[in-house]
Parts: C-alpha cells; sequence; structure tokens
C-alpha cells in the first residue's frame, strides 16, 4: 500500500517530504523486481495506491475473508499509530488477527541463548555482544525462501484483486504534491552519488557479485 500519508505527506518539523524522489523510486523499483520475481512463480502481487492503510483493508474486508493479516513490528510513533487503525478495522470487520513479527534482526528473537531485554551483561560492549551471539545462537534457515503458488493441476493459483492498481504508479503520482521534479534525476546518477542505486533483490544480487568478484574491491 503506497499510503499518502508517508509518500505524499510531510514531516511535522520543517515540511521536508517524508518519502523523497530517490527513495521513491528506489520502493518503486523494488516492488516491480519482487513483482516480477513472484509472477515466475505462479503468483500475484496486488499494489495499491493514493488510499490509507485502513481505508484499503476496509476494502479488502469488503472483498475477502480474512484469517490473518502478517506483518513486521514497528516501533516509531506513526506507524505504530497505522497498526492500530488496521487492527481496528480487522476487530470492527470481525476477520482475523494482525499477527506481527520482529523481521528486521539477523538473529531471530526465539533463537537466542538469552533474554535481550533482561540480560545487561552481553550489552556493555559490541564486541562482546558479536561474541555472545556468534558462540551460542545460530540464523535459522529459511523454509519458504522459495514458496510456490501453482496448482497441482496447472491452473492459476494467484489471487487477483480487481482494486489493486492495474500498473505500479509513477514517482510523481505516488508522491502527490510533495513531488519536485528539480530533486528528481529520473533513471541518471545523482551528482551527489558514487553511482545510480537501483532497488530490488535482482539489482542487490547484481551489485554484490559485481563489487565482490567482478571488481574485487575488498581486495584493492
Amino acid at each position: 500500500i503506497f499510503d499518502p500519508f508517508f509518500h505524499a505527506g510531510r514531516t511535522r518539523l520543517c515540511g521536508f517530504p517524508k518519502t523523497g524522489a530517490l527513495r521513491t523510486r528506489f520502493q518503486l523499483e523494488a516492488i516491480a523486481d519482487l513483482r516480477k520475481s513472484l509472477e515466475a512463480q505462479g503468483h500475484a502481487l496486488c499494489t495499491r495506491s493514493q488510499i490509507s492503510t485502513a481505508a484499503c483493508f476496509e476494502e479488502i474486508c469488503n472483498d475477502f475473508s480474512v484469517a490473518g493479516v502478517f506483518a513486521f513490528r514497528e516501533v516509531c510513533s506513526e506507524e505504530l499509530d497505522i497498526e492500530r487503525k488496521v487492527r481496528e478495522v480487522l476487530r470492527r470487520r470481525s476477520q482475523g488477527p494482525l499477527r506481527l513479527f520482529w523481521g528486521f534482526e539477523l538473529y531471530h528473537h526465539d533463537d537466542l541463548n538469552f533474554d535481550p531485554t533482561r540480560a545487561r551483561g552481553p550489552f556493555n560492549s559490541y564486541t562482546a555482544f558479536r561474541k555472545r551471539l556468534e558462540e551460542n545462537s545460530w540464523v535459522r534457515p529459511s523454509s519458504q525462501e522459495t514458496p510456490r503458488w501453482f496448482h497441482a493441476g496447472g491452473g492459476d493459483a494467484a489471487v487477483r484483486w480487481p482494486r489493486a492498481d492495474s500498473e505500479l504508479p509513477s514517482v510523481r503520482e505516488v508522491m502527490g504534491s510533495t513531488y519536485d521534479p528539480a530533486s528528481d534525476p529520473g533513471d541518471d546518477t545523482d551528482p551527489r552519488a558514487e553511482l545510480r542505486w537501483r532497488g530490488g533483490e535482482t539489482a542487490a544480487l547484481a551489485r554484490v557479485r559485481e563489487y565482490l568478484w567482478e571488481e574485487d574491491s575488498l581486495g584493492s
């Protein structure tokens, strides 16, 4: 959901765009790459723009029976406020619960051999903390790293939502009135940047391959 609150809004202090042109373009490229990858696996990525997150979930509840909503936990006030509104929509419409998970960490919270909220000793320095993790914790493998959604009979298993965007919006459409053409280099490299960063897993893996093996940048 490209919520205008974040993508077309401004900060409470100083009135800066909450999501500038460079970041918006990077996100759109990442979403486009994810959509392509999912389609190759028989799935469809539905996106919605020009609507708030809560209003979008109102529409979802009108069109589907929602067994549950899965999302990462957030910590900042604006994200928590949207989380509260979504939870209220689901409750009021008698739909499934909002299930939240910590998803930004390398180590899963349940795989640590200590409680990070109570054991203060390992946090005296970064080195001590790192050694504590490396010696006694492990990174769990993902059993859903390469999911497939094809029907056994070969049919289309993708969920296609009629309300979803027929195609991804442009940077200008996502940012609305906050869009400033002067701050958007488009497909060109920003003069302040060392290279043109592109969003998406495909571009990320290509950059890792280029940096480590083609350019041998670690050895130079």
